[in-house]
């Protein structure tokens, strides 16, 4: 073959590559990428096409103050409600669900997102560097994924973990900087990761072609046994991430989880301040009851939260599974999103008022 020859050829098989890419992207994969109004990140993890809900986004405007951001304003305002939480707190589903509390029941509440310390050491530096004064906070409120709680409050007793300095000065602005001003996004015609993208997806249709529930090795689909969702044509379709079902293996130490939360709640009643705890319940185990009856053979159902029911406890404990299901069950969609793995923002108003509820009840 002449220098000219391959030349040509080359650029054709490079061409074709690419078209076939483009193809692909534009065709199939790129728009897992674009989710509605902040939801979506099943789409992404399942390479799955999105299909419009037809429960729109609720806008709550400015719902919560950045601890980051506090901190490096110098500001002496003062907040009722402290949340501490994971995604859920921090605008998975495309708001957190702070927003009902602050417009819907004119609380001030601040925001922290840090993964260092345990939850108890961070309230006891709080406490110690008087934070919660300058602060006058009334109410922390812990979120946490269902799938993650044995981890994070049941492996083994949570201590104070002692520090030098104020590390909220230091080691927290480091790994959580103040809130950037927000720079226009445009989408790419070749996207950086667009190649790997499209390589993992046909990789991993050909290995799970013989599981017709798996969709990718993190996302799995279920028909439900009603129409729970509003997209059309996947009503009755449950998306949800897989971890779900393996978390039903791994059986958390409700006695550890409570016990931490005990100490917790004594810690911050030396303060004058209420501790309430919020699970949220894995996606797949608030619509358990509308799965089919092969399912459920095969997967029995979570007992976390009523064992957590059963425990004796010094904190207020949001039973989100029971609430939400109920929701579910008189007919309310899309309490999650159907393409996400989080709540909507009606679970937002049925949990907030549940809090307040609560709260208002102990006063």
């Amino acid at each position: 073959m002449t220098p000219k020859k391959y030349a040509i050829t080359l650029i054709l098989l490079l061409g074709l590559f690419f078209a076939g890419n483009l193809v692909i992207w534009y065709g199939y994969n790129g728009q897992s990428f674009h989710g509605f109004d902040g939801h979506g990140d099943l789409l992404r993890l399942g390479n799955i096409r999105p299909v419009p809900s037809e429960t729109e986004q609720h806008h709550y405007g400015k719902f919560f103050t950045r601890f980051q951001d506090y901190l490096t304003s110098g500001s002496t305002e003062t907040f009722d409600f402290l949340t501490i939480g994971d995604s859920f707190s921090n605008d998975g589903g495309g708001e957190p669900y702070q927003g009902v509390l602050t417009q819907e029941y004119h609380a001030k509440v601040l925001n922290l997102r840090f993964e260092k310390y345990d939850v108890v050491s961070l309230c006891k530096m709080l406490s110690d560097l008087g934070y919660f004064d300058r602060l006058g906070t009334k109410v922390v409120i812990l979120e946490c994924v269902e799938r993650n709680i044995q981890p994070i409050y049941g492996d083994h007793y949570l201590e104070f973990i002692p520090y030098t300095g104020d590390p909220f000065q230091t080691d927290f602005l480091q790994a959580n900087p103040p809130t950037p001003t927000a720079a226009p996004t445009r989408r790419q015609l070749f996207p950086g990761y667009m190649v790997k993208t499209n390589a993992l997806l046909l990789d991993t249709k050909r290995q799970l072609r013989n599981h017709p529930y798996r969709v990718s090795d993190t996302t799995d689909v279920v028909s439900l046994t009603s129409d729970v969702f509003t997209p059309k044509g996947r009503e009755h379709s449950l998306i949800f991430y897989h971890e779900d079902l393996l978390y039903l293996q791994r059986p958390v130490n409700v006695e550890m989880v409570n016990a931490n939360l005990n100490h917790l709640a004594a810690i911050l009643r030396e303060k004058g301040i209420r501790l309430v705890f919020l699970p949220a319940p894995d996606k797949f185990d608030v619509y358990y009851p509308q799965l089919p009856e092969e399912w459920k053979a095969q997967w029995p159902e979570n007992p976390f939260f009523d064992e957590m029911l059963a425990a004796q406890k010094d904190y207020i404990f949001i039973d989100s599974k029971k609430l939400l299901r109920a929701a579910v069950a008189n007919g309310e969609q899309d309490v999650y999103w159907s393409d996400d793995t989080h709540w909507s923002w009606k679970a937002h108003q049925i949990l907030s008022a549940e809090i307040m509820r609560q709260l208002e009840a102990g006063d």
